[in-house]
């Protein structure tokens, strides 16, 4: 009965992480009008707690993917101007 609610809870923030990772891409890709990047450690925290889980591990991967995703996204707006 432990290990249900322990899977539960896990369960719960795997969905956490997803949400706030994918919220996360929605801001770099320019789809918010706000800034929701400072959800970033939430979801770091959220995907690490879930590792267990499919949606932890793919929510860490969009995080680990998200600076050179910025980088490569935003370029032009972070090269210097000729």
């Amino acid at each position: 009965m432990n290990e249900e609610k322990k899977d539960k809870k896990t369960e719960r923030l795997g969905i956490i992480a997803i949400a706030t990772a994918g919220l996360c891409w929605l801001c770099v890709l320019g789809a918010t009008p706000f800034e929701l990047i400072y959800l970033m450690p939430v979801s770091a925290v959220a995907a690490i707690l879930s590792l267990k889980t499919v949606l932890g591990k793919i929510a860490s991967v969009l995080l680990v993917l998200l600076a050179p995703g910025y980088v490569f996204i935003n370029y032009a707006s972070l090269a210097p101007a000729l």
